[in-house]
């Protein structure tokens, strides 16, 4: 086998004399689960590389070790979708669960898709993107709607929200952009390991009792884009509550849910609704006041009944078609997309990842989504398109042509990534998300074949040295963590780390092949120093056919 210089962690022997400066440069590979810098004894100084790459000799592989996800979910919170919360809340655990056992360090932020109308929600109060972090106990008035002569309190939040809970919030913790300060985020945090930011409730609890919106919101123009490009815009004020939201190295995730198409209006283009205005997009322009067709109309291609091909279509405020995004009532996708690319700076790589639960057929993409007029002349005057769903107890969705699209353009990887709002089940949405978002949290797989120190012992006893820099530093090398009966149990202060080998390897480490991953532990509620960074050293087998026959 090659060697190298380092300590035994796993069973906590000396490993026999060796060569401690080999000549051979490939007999030592270094897993940088970001930048770093190490020199050895060899003849040429190892690299230094950049973030997400080991060193492997003078060469370089990638990998990519994320386990972080930032997840904002924008829910529709107008008077038709008391039913609808209360089912995303039923089924809420299982998606949480997948997140747990994937080792996932998460953020679950929720907003509304209200972002006013002031023509006729003036006595509002909308989110505007501002994240919700309360009891819907404490918001029970929220889930009244007085003109739709609705009352969803007990359906949508005590159901599956227990009367304990009101008050409920989040404990202080740290941030990558707050140092050593702490405060209580507006948002849902597992830390991982079980360490999360509440107090007495679980992950799925708290979205449980965090999550339902109400019915009260405007219902003139629910906005999820605009709503999703607030709440980010608020994640990088560091005036706002949701100031540092977004991490930069983690996977961005957003899921609208909502029973009605975008209607984000532009700002220069209110009067669209508006009755003393030039009524262009409006079902009927003798009526004395606007319905949601106006966002129909003013967002879909004007030949959608006749050729089936639905579409985004930009309009001038007179009805006309424009290519020009300043002149466009709703705000332009391509606005929204470069939003959201920029933010992040790239989306090449996966980064951000856009799910939908909208009007379409629970058989979707199977059975496509219908486009033609409404079956009657009230639900065409009040809509101005059939529903693209019903569900069993009656209620109705249109079908979601703006967010489609918008989503589409972030679904890379994905097998599908819209779901049907009218199913009376959301869990196979919500645990085919939570795949999907797994297959990109890539675990710290070891990319060479490490060696087993002692074959005749059961298991694989490897030897590894873990270090961790923060900033410029030499680096300080981690302790092995101590087992507490069958778990790992993390240290009392700082930071250990440990190994998986064999049945234990994530499944994306085996299949390429690899034979060791590693896990880190920190202490309790603590969390990666800003600007963190870890390298491991491992002695390497020289029996890479025997060892790790399936190395790609």
């Amino acid at each position: 086998m090659a060697h190298y210089r380092g300590l035994h962690y796993d069973n906590q022997k000396e490993p026999p004399a060796m060569n401690r400066c080999p000549r051979i440069a490939s007999a030592l590979a270094t897993l940088a689960v970001a930048a770093t810098s190490l020199t050895g004894c060899l003849e040429h100084p190892i690299k230094e590389v950049q973030l997400d790459t080991v060193v492997v000799g003078e060469g370089t592989v990638d990998v990519t070790p994320r386990r972080e996800v930032d997840i904002l979910f924008v829910i529709d919170n107008s008077g038709s979708m008391g039913e609808e919360q209360a089912i995303l809340s039923a089924n809420f655990e299982r998606f949480v669960d997948k997140l747990d056992v994937a080792g996932a360090n998460y953020r679950l932020a929720v907003t509304t898709t209200d972002v006013g109308n002031s023509i006729y929600c003036n006595d509002s109060s909308p989110e505007d993107g501002a994240f919700v972090l309360s009891s819907c106990h404490d918001r029970a008035e929220s889930f009244t709607n007085d003109a739709l002569e609705l009352d969803k309190f007990v359906e949508a939040c005590e159901t599956h929200c227990p009367a304990d809970f009101a008050g409920a919030g989040t404990v202080p913790s740290q941030t990558a952009l707050t140092g050593d300060e702490l405060a209580a985020r507006p948002w849902i945090e597992h830390f991982g390991n079980g360490v999360t930011n509440l107090a007495d409730m679980t992950p799925a609890q708290a979205f449980q009792c965090f999550g339902p919106q109400g019915i009260d919101g405007c219902g003139y123009n629910e906005s999820p884009l605009q709503a999703m490009y607030r709440a980010l815009e608020r994640s990088q004020d560091p005036t706002d509550p949701a100031y540092g939201f977004v991490r930069e190295d983690a996977l961005l995730a957003v899921v609208f849910i909502t029973d009605e198409n975008d209607c984000s209006v532009a700002d220069h283009a209110i009067d669209i609704f508006h009755p003393n205005g030039d009524r262009a997009f409006w079902e009927d322009k003798t009526l004395g006041g606007p319905t949601s067709a106006v966002c129909w109309n003013a967002g879909v291609s004007q030949d959608c009944f006749e050729t089936g091909n639905c579409v985004a279509q930009d309009y001038a405020a007179d009805g006309t078609p424009t290519t020009d995004p300043s002149e466009a009532v709703l705000t332009s996708l391509d606005q929204y997309k470069d939003a959201l690319r920029l933010l992040k700076g790239k989306d090449e790589q996966g980064d951000i990842f856009v799910s939908l639960i909208a009007g379409v057929p629970e058989a979707y993409p199977e059975q496509a989504i219908p486009y033609s007029p409404a079956s009657t002349e009230l639900d065409q005057l009040n809509f101005g398109v059939g529903f693209g769903c019903e569900s069993q107890d009656g209620g109705t969705a249109v079908p979601p042509v703006r967010m489609k699209e918008f989503a589409d353009e972030f679904a890379e990887g994905a097998t599908t990534n819209i779901f049907s709002i009218c199913a009376d089940d959301y869990s196979p949405a919500l645990t085919a998300l939570a795949d999907d978002l797994i297959e990109k949290i890539v675990p710290a797989c070891m990319p060479a074949c490490v060696a087993d120190m002692d074959p005749d012992t059961e298991g694989m006893q490897v030897s590894c040295t873990v270090t961790e820099f923060v900033g410029d530093d030499d680096g300080s090398k981690l302790p092995r963590c101590e087992r507490d009966g069958d778990e790992w149990a993390p240290p009392a202060e700082g930071a250990c780390y440990y190994v998986k080998t064999d049945e234990q390897l994530h499944e994306i480490c085996a299949a390429a092949g690899q034979n060791l991953e590693f896990e880190v532990l920190r202490a309790g509620g603590e969390v990666a120093p800003s600007g963190s960074r870890i390298a491991a050293e491992c002695e390497l087998s020289d029996k890479k056919d025997i060892d790790c026959p399936g190395l790609l």
